[in-house]
């Protein structure tokens, strides 16, 4: 599927996470370019693009097709060219935390940014808290400095899985100690609640690749 078509995520405008994912053949490419206007800044379409309720309209309009490939659509989302990623057999669970988690098939997410003074930015775990509030989820967070640069890690697990949180948090200051490595990285997967198949998959169509 990489670079051959364009990935169309569906987001839910109440908590602005994924909910399902689509794809657009790469021959109605230069119709989308035009619907967006970014012929001129962006000819090959290498960026990701928002794509509001009058977008998809305009889509249907043109009968530029999206072939529905997990979840449900929306009225609101983005568009981009597919990545590595979008190659493996199974629903990756990045953008797609909350849903997840309220349906009970992911035990804990991991959210990561770098601290900057007067960082105003809004962070995508904003949208957790009320289910903190309301006891759906367990809250957690630490920092790590490496160099110059620190970074805010937030966690967030089902209240019967917080062993998670404690379990990562270990997880991610073992590998800054000692460098990172596949064992590691199938401990993570495998902590944010992927499978054992999963993560084999994983390690080795992306891991194994990138580290080469």
């Amino acid at each position: 599927m990489r670079n051959k078509s364009l990935i169309v995520e569906y987001v839910d405008p109440a908590h602005g996470f994924v909910v399902g994912d689509g794809c657009v053949s790469v021959h109605d490419v230069p119709k989308l370019i035009d619907i967006l206007g970014v012929s001129d800044c962006d000819p090959t379409f290498e960026g990701e693009y928002e794509l509001t309720a009058e977008d998809f309209s305009c889509l249907a309009r043109e009968k530029i097709s999206i072939k529905l490939l997990h979840g449900r659509p929306t009225s609101a989302g983005t568009v981009r060219r597919a990545v590595l990623l979008d190659d493996l057999p199974y629903v990756v669970h990045t953008n797609r935390e909350l849903p997840l988690m309220l349906e009970g098939m992911k035990p804990l997410a991991a959210f990561c940014a770098i601290v900057r003074a007067g960082d105003e930015k809004i962070h995508p775990w904003e949208s957790m808290s009320p289910f903190v509030q309301n006891g759906q989820l367990t809250e957690h967070s630490f920092l790590l400095q490496n160099d110059e640069v620190l970074t805010k890690y937030q966690l967030y697990s089902l209240p019967s899985e917080s062993w998670r949180l404690q379990a990562y948090e270990l997880l991610m200051r073992s590998g800054q100690e000692s460098g990172w490595n596949e064992s590691m990285e199938r401990m993570q997967g495998s902590l944010l609640g992927y499978s054992e198949e999963e993560n084999d998959m994983y390690i080795n169509k992306i891991f194994l690749k990138v580290r080469e």
